[in-house]
């Protein structure tokens, strides 16, 4: 982040109280959804939320807007694979129905889109990759999004190709959840809903499972 973002200081948090303490002198906050889901509050004015890593949908545009009036919100895309973002869009309240464009400002790496819309990526240094899941030969790094390109520079995401499920936020899929999930408690099925392009999760089961879904969580 410090690449697209400057700042005379920074405060790392790692616990509600902390964020409680300090939220109110920020001038740029970088949310994700699990503080969305849990009610993090936002001081009135900032000049810049940052996001990344998930889809920032229209509930979470009208959640962070209803506590702050915010200059800007950048989406940043990448950052888990190869930090500093490789590309970003900016989110306002005008545009936040249907789908929005990133567009690529990484000058280091670069896409490349198959027909069949995998992207992968490259970089000037033909072995930047080397030892990274889901490099071929240490040069091309494979990302299991699914992209529709717009132009050399732009291109839509609709999430990854294989549905991944956030459980504090360990990323895991549908099958790996499931499969965990077996071995504890059954009859549990997981569906998906559709919204603004992106499918969200849902766990499904009988009340009188919730106590060992709550540890099974923890």
């Amino acid at each position: 982040y410090p690449a697209l973002f400057k700042a005379k200081s920074v405060a790392l948090i790692d616990h509600p109280n902390q964020w409680n303490i300090e939220y109110e002198d920020a001038t740029h906050v970088h949310m994700n959804y699990e503080m969305i889901q849990q009610n993090f509050k936002l001081p009135k004015k900032l000049r810049t939320l940052s996001t990344g890593g998930y889809h920032f949908s229209k509930d979470c545009l009208d959640y962070v807007y209803a506590q702050s009036d915010i200059d800007r919100i950048v989406d940043c895309y990448g950052t888990a694979t190869c930090p500093p973002p490789m590309a970003i869009r900016e989110l306002t309240k005008e545009n936040s129905i249907g789908l929005q464009p990133f567009k690529w400002i990484n000058k280091v790496f670069f896409p490349k889109i198959s027909e069949s819309g995998e992207m992968s990526i490259s970089s000037k240094d033909e072995y930047s990759f080397a030892g990274i899941v889901g490099s071929k030969e240490g040069k091309d790094l494979v990302i299991p999004d699914a992209i529709e390109q717009i132009n050399n520079d732009t291109f839509y995401l609709y999430g990854r190709k294989e549905n991944y499920i956030r459980v504090l936020d360990t990323r895991l899929t549908s099958k790996e959840l499931s499969q965990m999930l077996d071995t504890v408690i059954s009859n549990v099925k997981i569906e998906y809903t559709l919204k603004d392009g992106t499918n969200f999760p849902k766990l499904i089961s009988n009340i009188s499972n919730k106590e060992k879904l709550d540890n099974f969580v923890i």
